[in-house]
């Protein structure tokens, strides 16, 4: 896929600025994630029905949730807890405000967001990536969200 970011350019200006994809740490290493790992809750029929859903209707507003995981590292890189609240809340805001410039229906909304109790940043991003799902049980890692992120 492409990998796009938000950028502000003034008083109701935006840039879309493309970012490549093909970067080393990324291309050369395999993860441990089949498709089914994305969703383990899915069957094929029932993914295949919502793609087509999905296609047909493209109006719907669709709100989904994300459970923010952060690293000691992470929050080391604030001068508090609210200033690191607030960068958190500027990712939200930036998402939401790219799927109204694009007329996208879709939020997205911060379900919470916690210090991780185990993890700490590392330079293998695909062995991050992997000690992350690991670390504790999906239902853990979501607490009750749609989703799930780790800010490192």
């Amino acid at each position: 896929g492409q990998s796009w970011i938000l950028q502000g350019c003034g008083e109701e200006c935006f840039l879309w600025i493309k970012h490549t994809s093909n970067w080393e740490d990324e291309t050369l290493v395999q993860t441990n994630f089949t498709s089914e790992d994305l969703n383990p809750h899915q069957n094929t029929s029932d993914m295949t029905q919502l793609m087509a859903r999905g296609g047909e209707d493209i109006s719907t507003m669709v709100t989904y949730s994300v459970m923010i995981w952060y690293t000691p590292q992470f929050r080391d890189t604030f001068s508090s807890d609210t200033d690191m609240m607030l960068f958190i809340d500027l990712i939200f805001t930036e998402t939401n405000q790219g799927y109204i410039n694009s007329d996208i229906p879709l939020k997205v909304e911060k379900h919470d967001a916690k210090l991780h109790p185990t993890l700490n940043d590392i330079e293998d991003s695909n062995l991050l990536l992997n000690d992350f799902a690991d670390s504790m049980p999906e239902l853990d890692l979501l607490n009750c969200a749609d989703s799930t992120a780790l800010l490192i």
